[in-house]
């Protein structure tokens, strides 16, 4: 594979990552009626704080989060 076909398998992977994150944020809170959308406080404090945290200081639930999310394009990175 080329750079320019792995740039493009990874942004492909990356779109659906960002598709699949839109679909999750989406379902944790509710649109109003004049299309404002309100994210419940808990969730926006746990982003807020896994935000600001280093991976190394994410609970092993969190880590495996990020490990399932790099699973999507591991078989690119090996080959």
């Amino acid at each position: 594979m080329n750079k320019h076909e792995l740039m493009e398998n990874l942004a492909a992977i990356e779109h659906s990552r960002w598709g699949d994150w839109m679909e999750h944020l989406f379902s944790r809170g509710t649109f109003l009626p004049d299309g404002n959308f309100v994210i419940d406080k808990e969730d926006v404090n746990r982003w807020c704080r896994q935000v600001a945290m280093s991976y190394d200081q994410l609970s092993e639930e969190e880590k495996d989060s990020d490990r399932r999310e790099v699973k999507r394009y591991w078989h690119l990175i090996i080959e």
